[in-house]
């Protein structure tokens, strides 16, 4: 097994990520795109509409924008290459400086912080993922303001190498748990 541990590396090196469908990087920090972009923006807008009454539909499109274009963004900022797990290797191995799904979580709610939502609440979730090394896991939730974090969205930007996945906390396959609840000026609470 040891000395499969450098081809390993060396093959998951090789493969970076890339997404047809969109275009290059702007200098704006967040990720251009065509229809298929367009779509997934619209898609997540309809499900955060669904987290309250009180959602504000502008907000809505502002953060489901910037969490589809953002996660994106971070494939070219890590230098990304799939599948998740391996990319992981990378960095533990000093290979890549930046790519955890603690990296994911961080910078995605730094960014979503920054857009000042009053119809929402983030928190930072983990989940012991069931097997037998009990991978602890990271991830973004959004709820609607005043609402229980077991009422939120995941939104999980590594789980699909930059492609953001989505689903309520309930239905996800990782029990979530609370971290911390991210606070306007404080970071975590």
């Amino acid at each position: 097994m040891r000395s499969l541990l450098p081809l390993m590396i060396l093959a998951c090196a090789c493969t970076p990520v890339r997404y047809a469908a969109i275009d290059t990087p702007e200098q704006s920090g967040v990720v251009s795109g065509g229809a298929v972009l367009a779509t997934r923006i619209v898609q997540l807008t309809d499900v955060l509409l669904t987290l309250g009454p009180n959602i504000d539909p502008d907000e809505a499109v502002m953060l489901a924008d910037t969490a589809v274009r953002f996660s994106l963004q971070q494939v070219a900022d890590y230098r990304l290459t799939k599948p998740p797990l391996a990319h992981n290797v990378l960095v533990n191995a000093g290979l890549k400086r930046r790519g955890l799904c603690i990296h994911w979580t961080e910078d995605l709610l730094t960014r979503l912080h920054e857009l000042d939502t009053h119809s929402f609440q983030l928190w930072w979730g983990v989940a012991d993922r069931p097997t037998p090394f009990h991978v602890e896991h990271s991830t973004v939730v959004v709820t609607a303001s005043g609402e229980p974090f077991v009422s939120g969205l995941v939104l999980d930007g590594w789980r699909n190498s930059g492609w953001l996945y989505w689903a309520p906390v309930a239905a996800d396959k990782y029990r979530w748990n609370v971290m911390g609840n991210y606070i306007s000026g404080t970071g975590l609470d």
